[in-house]
């Protein structure tokens, strides 16, 4: 009696486990903190109990912006463009509207208890969180508790352009849905409005069919970013597919009986940005007008000084010369890559090269002794006749120093040159020697220390 209670038993669970359908997640499947410890759960992926461990199965997917073309849903969810256009009745490079159900064909397969389809994604700005993966990215074709288990990153630490494992919702059918002439199992993710007679209706299958696959009691309630599966006798078409409304606007439209609000209002916003525009033009305008005035009196109190041979005083100048301007540390291998790693027809002269850093030309110096102190001079030398230092570069002991680079080559190069017009003339001459005393000047008088022994011919010339 005991071997025959034993029997009855062992042959109860084979057979229920032989033509179990699946269970509706519910809401179950946004739970993040879902756990399947005690055993399989529908917050995660559907079970392994069909009469097949793999098989051919089809997943509906809405298009939606970034979403909207066979490359884009083939990359998605990684499925054949070919398959996928074909299956849709398109072309490869086709686009579709928006909110078109897409018929994505897949390979389902049993990994462990679950079944599942393959693919990965890379997190983008607007899917930071495996919720918003699985509920916005996918429509709810996956779950966020099966993307924790299936990625070893945090649940907020889903950093741009990382890769996850992405497991799609597929299954499988049973061998009672076989027997009853189902041949595959198409996940649909249900959509606000959507109910089970209307699925049923445009799959061409009884509303029984879907409450029993979906192990679900009469008038059953079906929420927004989940899915339920349907069962099918034939591959499915896109007859059977439609493309969704857009989602009704959550604010109220305008009274019909006052059309004029929206246009006064408008005109109103237009005002303000006029007298907003107006207000910034007229500012603009009295501070370049100070400005022009500021230099106009600083000029004339130079031109005042230097007619009466007075010095500045000295707390001027001490102010000046205390100016410095912020360098740039260059990296060796941002050296290196604008020099052509220091080659031949970059060379000007001696250890001296040009280089072309984003976009600016600049001439680059090595030096194999320390140059601190020469920095520190070069940084507050800021003048219009003079050399500017934009940066430096120290890498084992050697340095390299970044100057503005000056494409028609020395003064002395652009004096001999060919091309070089009215270069003999009195006017050019006398123009040449004011600039280069006002620079003698200034390294004399604005900088600290002056420097007085290092104005050499060779630096000018």
């Amino acid at each position: 009696m005991d071997q025959f209670v034993l029997s009855l038993l062992i042959l109860s669970f084979l057979t229920s486990s032989t033509f179990a359908q699946e269970n509706y997640s519910a809401n179950s499947a946004l739970d993040c903190n879902s756990s399947d410890e005690t055993g399989p759960s529908p917050a995660f992926l559907y079970t392994c109990n069909g009469q097949s461990k793999s098989c051919e199965a089809f997943l509906i997917f809405k298009s939606q912006p970034s979403y909207d073309s066979v490359p884009a849903i083939s990359s998605l969810t990684s499925v054949n463009q070919d398959e996928l256009a074909r299956i849709n009745n398109v072309t490869r490079l086709s686009e579709f509207p928006s909110n078109k159900e897409v018929i994505v064909p897949v390979y389902c397969s049993c990994l462990g208890q679950y079944y599942q389809a393959n693919t990965t994604f890379h997190a983008t700005n607007d899917h930071t969180t495996y919720y918003a993966v699985a509920s916005q990215a996918y429509e709810g074709l996956s779950t966020c508790a099966s993307l924790k288990r299936a990625n070893e990153y945090g649940e907020f630490d889903l950093e741009f352009g990382v890769e996850l494992q992405v497991p799609l919702r597929c299954a499988c059918p049973t061998s009672s849905q076989i027997s009853s002439g189902k041949s595959y199992l198409l996940t649909y993710p249900v959509t606000i409005g959507d109910t089970f007679s209307s699925i049923a209706e445009r799959f061409n299958v009884s509303v029984k069919s879907l409450i029993d696959a979906n192990e679900l009691e009469e008038n059953p309630i079906i929420y927004p970013d989940t899915t339920i599966l349907i069962p099918l006798e034939a591959k499915p078409t896109t007859s059977n597919t439609i493309i969704h409304k857009e989602p009704p606007n959550v604010s109220p439209p305008p009274l019909p009986s006052r059309p004029e609000n929206r246009t006064s209002k408008k005109k109103l916003y237009e005002w303000i940005g006029i007298a907003a525009a107006c207000s910034l033009l007229f500012l603009s305008i009295i501070l370049a007008i100070l400005l022009l005035l500021r230099r106009e009196k600083r000029n004339k109190v130079l031109e005042s000084s230097n007619e009466t041979g007075h010095v500045l005083p000295e707390d001027l100048r001490v102010e000046i010369a205390s100016f410095e301007q912020i360098l740039k540390v260059f990296g060796l291998k941002e050296v290196k890559k604008a020099t052509e790693n220091f080659s031949s027809k970059h060379r000007i002269k001696g250890s001296v090269y040009w280089g072309e850093f984003g976009g600016e030309m600049l001439a680059v110096k090595k030096m194999r002794r320390d140059v601190s102190k020469e920095v520190n001079i070069l940084k507050r030398i800021n003048h219009f006749n003079l050399i500017k230092l934009h940066g430096v570069c120290e890498n084992l002991g050697c340095f390299y120093l970044v100057f503005e680079y000056m494409k028609n080559g020395s003064l002395r190069e652009w004096l001999a040159g060919e091309r070089t017009e009215n270069r003999g003339s009195w006017s050019k001459r006398i123009q040449i020697a004011l600039d280069v005393a006002n620079g003698l000047y200034y390294l004399h008088s604005f900088t600290e220390p002056a420097c007085t022994r290092t104005s050499r011919a060779a630096t000018f010339f």
